[in-house]
């Protein structure tokens, strides 16, 4: 095994300052909201991991390498914090706007789809085709990668979700809508 070469690798004892830092910031980060206890390990890890490929910016003229630690481990935690609470892209979305229905006959499920899918045909003939390109569009990204792609602001693309909202409450498929009933996404905003 190689060492640390220097001053640095004092750091990795295991009663180092460096060291007990790293255990008392993991030991609050696990404990605080969207992280469990038995991420401790993990997370004493990844910051541990974060200081070691960090360690080469430090300064010893300027600060002790604990100072330097603790600035980096703050850091990363924030960023742990941060990639823990954020919103999974997609998470929960359907790839059909039809709510899957409880299991019955096969063909009596299948004539629903067809019927269905007429009654969406319909409904989306209706709206222009920018908004039918936002609609197909949104089975499968996000609002900011559709104005990416269609070069549009969000702003617009919330007005032509709430038109196409509108198109299909027209149509009488209010209940096929995501947030009916709280199962989906509401698209009320």
């Amino acid at each position: 095994m190689n060492a640390v070469p220097g001053p640095a690798a004092d750091w990795l004892r295991p009663d180092s300052t460096v060291s007990r830092m790293i255990a008392a910031r993991a030991k609050r980060l696990s404990r605080s909201a969207g992280f469990c206890r038995s991420d401790f390990d993990d997370i004493a890890q990844e910051l541990r991991l974060a200081i070691w490929r960090q360690q080469h910016r430090h300064d010893g003229k300027r600060t002790s390498f604990a100072t330097f630690a603790n600035r980096v481990m703050e850091n990363h935690a924030i960023s742990l914090v941060r990639r823990r609470r954020a919103r999974k892209r997609g998470g929960g979305r359907s790839t059909v706007f039809l709510r899957h229905e409880p299991p019955d006959d096969m063909g009596t499920q299948l004539q629903r789809r067809v019927e269905m899918k007429a009654d969406l045909g319909t409904a989306l003939s209706s709206i222009s085709s920018e908004v039918r390109e936002v609609a197909e569009l949104l089975n499968e990204h996000s609002l900011h990668s559709i104005g990416k792609r269609l070069h549009r602001s969000r702003r617009i693309l919330h007005r032509q979700r709430r038109q196409l909202k509108r198109a299909l409450e027209d149509a009488s498929l209010r209940d096929y809508l995501p947030g009916a009933d709280n199962r989906g996404p509401d698209l009320r905003k």
